[in-house]
């Protein structure tokens, strides 16, 4: 009896051992799966970066579709990433057009255009000091037209449609009495001159800029 209760504590502890073993042995199983689709996956993204760098236009601009199309956020990216930095102008347009659809809503930041009319500068101040510098856009994926470049936008606080029509890396942009044009700069954002108008003529004018990446 009482060798069974010193064996008690001593087959416990054997038991504890083997369970950290399995664990041990099962921490060391998941790392090495991880490690190695950690290599599987950087794999593929230097297959992509290397397939949209090929010489042939017509391989680069399929394959960047395939990828901006596919279920693969990080192959998807790579692709876009790729498109707006590039210097092939057809899939630097689609990776705008690409980029502006995966998101919900653009914030402009608006500083009032020096530039302007007096009049025209002191009204676009007092606008901002009255409703702040920002202007926010739904971006509407459903209602936009990729292969036409157009890209629905809609107030935050209405439904309202409007639209950027993208051209090149130029987007004209029209939404609710606010229209300008826009242009793709290298840190991936768009910036231009947006003009308020009422009744025909302009009441305001800013310098507008939005982040895209």
């Amino acid at each position: 009896m009482r060798f069974g209760k010193l064996l008690r504590p001593v087959l416990g502890l054997m038991a504890f051992s083997f369970v950290l073993g399995e664990e041990s042995l099962a921490q060391q199983v998941d790392t090495a799966q991880l490690i190695e689709e950690a290599r599987e996956r950087a794999r593929r993204i230097e297959e992509a970066k290397a397939v949209l760098n090929d010489p042939d236009p017509i391989v680069r601009l399929t394959s960047f579709d395939a990828l901006a199309t596919s279920g693969d956020d990080i192959l998807r990216n790579v692709a876009i990433d790729a498109g707006l930095s590039g210097a092939d102008a057809k899939m630097r347009e689609r990776a705008l057009i690409y980029a502006l659809l995966q998101l919900t809503e653009l914030r402009f930041t608006l500083v009032p255009d020096a530039t302007a009319e007096r009049t025209v500068l002191e009204a676009s101040r007092e606008r901002v000091s009255t409703r702040g510098s920002d202007l926010h856009v739904r971006v509407d994926r459903k209602s936009s037209n990729f292969e036409g470049g157009v890209v629905t936008i809609r107030p935050v606080d209405r439904n309202a449609p409007g639209q950027m029509t993208v051209s090149g890396t130029t987007l004209r942009f029209s939404l609710a009495g606010t229209s300008g044009v826009l242009e793709l700069q290298d840190d991936d954002t768009i910036s231009g001159v947006l003009r308020h108008t009422a009744q025909g003529r302009v009441t305001a004018q800013y310098k507008a800029s939005a982040t895209i990446r």
